[in-house]
């Protein structure tokens, strides 16, 4: 065995032999390059779709997005969001089997042809919003045309679609907040003219023992006036009752009548409540059972979203040359590091 031999300056030899390294990588990746012609090519159809989306509106339909539940703190990430959604939209299992039903009443080849098979042969291309390139790889040339075109027009038709329902829910919830309002007010309507009508009676009660005909002390006026006027509507019925408020002077029997004159009005009004209460309950399911349809429908995407016209399509002849070259490179090296292996342990043997 060579006594002065040393593995630290084997490694060191052996990583500064940098031509030789250089050599054997350069083979590789001519090896690579030369293998590519005899690899089998593939025909890649793209076609390009320009999205579009109004980050700056993004708050404005802020409350139809916490419904949807995104996960964003800016413009940005609302942005990319929306991009994530679109994506995964397109690769949906329902538009890839709408897709693949198309292209069966196109082409007989289809016919033995399975979802997750056709799946495997689109791909999309984006770094954000603006150029989209979708596209189709197959060994024929046809098969990987009608692939794309039929699997783009699929894709904007049902986007459209959600982008459609996205406002509609948009529109809808708007509406669901106000008539969630209207309804909280009339329990709140119907809730306070009960409680106001028994204080009135209540009232009354205790007036009856006062004398009729002189006036009232202000304590009781003003109380009668809180449960009257505090309650009244700008409605006919109402003005004219306000009208016909008695004066400061009157005698307790002038409020005796005005009073059973208001507990008529809280009576008819309360009997009319109900009635009203349960039509907007009823609104207010109707309105929340077409939200849940349009989000649904709308697949997570916003209504600020836009798809534009399809592109035309391009195809290609593709060889993975490049790959193929890299990888050779890369076996090159590895060829490399087993003959530098071998002559390290050659000289780490007792020699002859």
């Amino acid at each position: 065995m060579n006594r002065t031999w040393q593995l630290r300056d084997e490694l060191y030899r052996v990583f500064h032999n940098w031509k030789m390294l250089l050599v054997f990588f350069a083979l590789g990746c001519g090896l690579g390059w030369g293998a590519s012609a005899l690899w089998p090519a593939y025909h890649k159809a793209t076609r390009v779709v320009f999205v579009a989306l109004n980050p700056y509106r993004a708050y404005s339909d802020a409350r139809f997005l916490a419904l949807a539940k995104p996960r964003y703190s800016n413009i940005d990430n609302y942005h990319y969001w929306q991009m994530y959604q679109l994506e995964t939209a397109i690769y949906r299992d329902p538009l890839i089997q709408t897709t693949l039903e198309h292209l069966r009443a196109l082409d007989p080849y289809w016919n033995n042809v399975e979802a997750a098979q056709l799946r495997q042969m689109l791909d999309v291309e984006w770094r954000t919003a603006g150029r989209w390139r979708l596209i189709a790889r197959s060994s024929d040339r046809d098969h990987a045309i009608q692939a794309v075109q039929v699997w783009s027009e699929q894709s904007a038709l049902q986007v459209k679609e959600a982008v459609a329902s996205a406002r509609k829910a948009f529109m809808i919830d708007q509406q669901l907040v106000a008539a969630a309002q209207e309804l909280q007010e009339a329990c709140l309507r119907e809730q306070s003219l009960t409680q106001a009508q028994q204080a009135l009676r209540d009232w009354r009660m205790e007036a009856a023992s006062l004398p009729q005909d002189v006036p009232l002390s202000p304590e009781l006026r003003w109380q009668v006036y809180a449960l009257t006027t505090a309650f009244a509507q700008d409605t006919p019925a109402w003005q004219a009752l306000l009208e016909r408020a008695p004066a400061l002077d009157a005698p307790t029997q002038d409020y005796f009548e005005w009073v059973d004159q208001a507990l008529g009005q809280y009576q008819a009004e309360l009997e009319l409540l109900p009635g009203q209460i349960s039509w907007l309950e009823t609104q207010y399911e109707q309105l929340k059972q077409r939200y849940e349809t349009e989000a649904n429908n709308s697949l997570g995407l916003s209504p600020n979203l836009e798809v534009e016209e399809l592109g035309e399509l391009q195809e290609q002849v593709v060889r993975p040359a490049s790959t193929l070259a890299l990888v050779g490179g890369l076996i090159g090296l590895l060829a490399w590091l087993f003959i530098e292996v071998l002559r390290v342990r050659s000289k780490e043997r007792p020699g002859e």
